[in-house]
């Protein structure tokens, strides 16, 4: 069975935890949580456990020493393909847009039930669906 690795990044340790917990019934996910973006950064950048090609990144936008957004950046620069999605409070239309604009495969608020947000997961045939939902709330 080919495995998938979730990278979850979120400097709230319970909500880290959280959606951790969300997929731990899954065999075929296995789940590494950080809680700063810069040992998620270091963790991608050279680790040899995971498969890039089946990774995907689900950050919060607003952190304290690395924001989402550029942490987003320096992994897409690294490797265009990488898939990243951003899971956040932040409402403002700015961030959004340049979210996408930075090649974020999806975007999701943390007000989304837990189904959602594993629903978002398993599709991987991305859409723009919740950012057009988040821009008329």
């Amino acid at each position: 069975m080919k495995k998938n690795y979730l990278i979850i990044v979120d400097d709230s340790k319970d909500f880290s935890i959280l959606l951790e917990h969300c997929f731990l019934e899954r065999k075929d996910v296995m789940v590494h949580t950080f809680n700063n973006s810069g040992d998620a950064l270091q963790f991608i950048l050279h680790s040899k456990v995971i498969d890039k090609q089946n990774a995907i990144l689900i950050t919060d936008i607003m952190m304290p020493d690395l924001s989402g957004l550029d942490l987003a950046k320096k992994i897409k620069t690294y490797d265009p393909n990488f898939k990243v999605c951003f899971l956040s409070n932040c409402r403002n239309e700015n961030t959004i847009d340049q979210a996408f604009e930075i090649g974020a495969c999806d975007y999701i608020l943390k007000e989304r039930t837990k189904d959602e947000i594993i629903n978002n997961y398993n599709r991987k045939n991305i859409s723009i669906k919740n950012y057009e939902k988040s821009k008329n709330l």
